[in-house]
């Protein structure tokens, strides 16, 4: 089913109310904030830390459980393709997206989108990013499901936007409007991207911003209509392939996906429409993107000790010991992270969690060129 290249959108109303839903999962990136567990050859989403299960496949379990098996689209790299092969065994290799070289998730987003139209004229996209952590399946639902009701009526770009625990400076946040009400759903006032510490604790002391979770909803109609009028130089190579292409997964080449502006989908696209609206989620989210985050989600909060692995804590608060099968000692200490990897043993403390990333820029090129 083919569109016109005027518009993306020429779905009727009374077709939108019955659109087919698909997750989108994001399965890119390397995770290198939890280096050295995770590095570019093993990125955090496919490490099997929680009861013997990845990130990535809690995700997909989500994603069967809103739109069933059939309507996931897993957007990833070929250099992960094992890890999508062992852990998503009962996806068909035709519902996944595999770029040669990533590009950002405004590239991934705007491929997702175009296999949806190809194949099936439009739907909804429920975007979900492969390495987070979700407290409470039944209110993320009830959420999700909301944001999708939407989405078959309007052309809105809808965020779910979780209630800050930090001022972390490490996240995007989401102010909505103070006015306007529709429902739990509020236009967007305004995108702060990674604010300096101050003025992440002011945030946070108003109550007002949110977190922006990555996770969206929307047409792929209404996103690709964005996308071309916003960020054409994403669009227009990803558009041009994809014309070409049939059924069957689709390996995006690396000239292809070197043509796409590199960019996340909040700058191409959100922070410059007024049509994006934001829905409160209220089921417990974690990014788990520092190894404090885990931390906290493994029960260091509040100074408690946490690990994973052989460990022993001897007066000593707020650590967290990874160790994979050797044991790990902390007596007498604070705050103290100490992650274990083969022959390598990263130590910091809590508060310097968001500089491992610095480590990894300053290796030769690769998180995996320190063994």
């Amino acid at each position: 089913m083919r569109r016109s290249a005027a518009s993306y959108d020429t779905v009727s109303l009374a077709s939108r109310r019955s659109l087919p839903a698909f997750c989108v999962i994001l399965a890119g990136g390397s995770g290198t904030r939890l280096w050295p567990l995770a590095r570019e050859t093993r990125p955090k989403q496919f490490l099997k830390i929680f009861a013997g299960r990845s990130l990535f496949e809690h995700t997909l379990s989500r994603a069967r459980s809103l739109v069933g098996s059939g309507q996931v689209i897993i957007v990833g790299g070929t250099k992960h393709r094992a890890f999508l092969r062992d852990q998503a065994k009962n996806i068909d290799p035709g519902q996944m997206i595999l770029e040669e070289v990533g590009r950002n998730t405004a590239a991934s987003i705007a491929l997702a989108a175009l296999r949806i139209r190809a194949r099936y004229g439009d739907g909804v996209m429920i975007v979900l990013p492969s390495d987070h952590w979700i407290g409470s399946k039944t209110r993320f639902e009830t959420a999700i499901r909301s944001a999708v009701a939407r989405a078959r009526r309007t052309e809105g770009l809808y965020i779910i936007g979780v209630p800050p625990r930090s001022a972390d400076s490490g996240f995007g946040y989401v102010l909505p409007a103070a006015r306007g009400n529709d429902g739990p759903f509020r236009r967007v006032a305004a995108f702060v991207e990674k604010p300096p510490p101050a003025q992440a604790a002011r945030m946070l002391r108003s109550r007002r911003y949110l977190w922006n979770s990555g996770i969206f909803v929307w047409r792929a109609s209404a996103i690709l209509e964005r996308l071309k009028v916003h960020r054409p130089r994403v669009l227009r190579p990803a558009a041009a392939w994809a014309g070409k292409m049939r059924r069957g997964r689709w390996t995006v080449p690396s000239r292809v996906m070197r043509r796409m502006e590199s960019i996340p989908i909040d700058r191409a696209v959100l922070e410059r429409t007024r049509s994006a609206w934001v829905r409160r989620g209220e089921f417990g989210w974690s990014d788990l993107g520092t190894w404090a985050a885990l931390a906290d989600l493994l029960g260091g909060a509040g100074g408690g000790n946490a690990s994973l692995g052989p460990h022993r804590f001897i007066d000593s608060s707020g650590c967290l010991a990874v160790g994979g099968k050797e044991s790990t000692v902390m007596i007498g200490v604070k705050d103290i992270i100490a992650v274990r990897d083969g022959g390598t043993l990263l130590v910091c403390h809590r508060d310097a969690v968001q500089r491992v990333r610095e480590v990894v820029q300053n290796l030769t090129g690769k998180n995996d060129s320190m063994r």
